[in-house]
């Protein structure tokens, strides 16, 4: 089982590792349209689209990394000050209630979306540009599938605190 989690959090380290140089581009393909389009009244028609997917796939890795690194938004008025019995007992609870769901939700229909622009030959129509959509939306997918596996991978350490008192790895 070690191998297994060691294997998710590695892939998470990386695709963080990778991941996070498209803000770099976000920042730049904005920048690029902004000046385009105020400084020489040309805006590029790929500028916006670039920018939405660029964003989506993301944030989406980012919400992957935070649920490793457990540093997603909470309050935690009682919560930090409880035992860590307490708070594997509370993620627990959290995980199998709203997570776990959610997690099946979002990676099934993305995945859905993914294969129906795949198999629908789907384009972007927002702009003239029209690139195919199913290359963003399976990365999208590739990246909740991603997500439930590291909220798996949390369930089943924050079960062995809640069943041994003491943390697995």
């Amino acid at each position: 089982m070690k191998t297994i989690l060691k294997g998710i959090d590695s892939t998470t380290e990386w695709s963080a590792k990778i991941f996070h140089w498209l803000a770099t581009l976000l920042v730049l393909v904005i920048s690029y349209t902004v000046i385009m389009r105020y400084v020489f009244n040309a805006s590029p028609m790929w500028g916006q689209e670039v920018s939405m997917m660029t964003g989506i796939i993301m944030y989406v890795f980012a919400f992957v990394y935070a649920l490793k690194h457990n540093t997603h938004v909470r309050v935690d008025v009682f919560y930090m000050r409880l035992p860590v019995r307490s708070r594997a007992i509370i993620d627990t609870i959290g995980d199998v209630v709203i997570l776990a769901p959610l997690c099946i939700l979002l990676a099934y229909t993305a995945s859905a979306h993914a294969i129906d622009a795949y198999t629908d030959k789907e384009i972007m129509m927002y702009t003239g540009w029209m690139p195919p959509s199913w290359p963003w939306r399976s990365i999208v997918a590739l990246a909740w599938v991603l997500f439930a596996l590291q909220a798996a991978a949390r369930l089943f350490r924050n079960v062995y605190i809640v069943a041994r008192n003491q943390k697995y790895d």
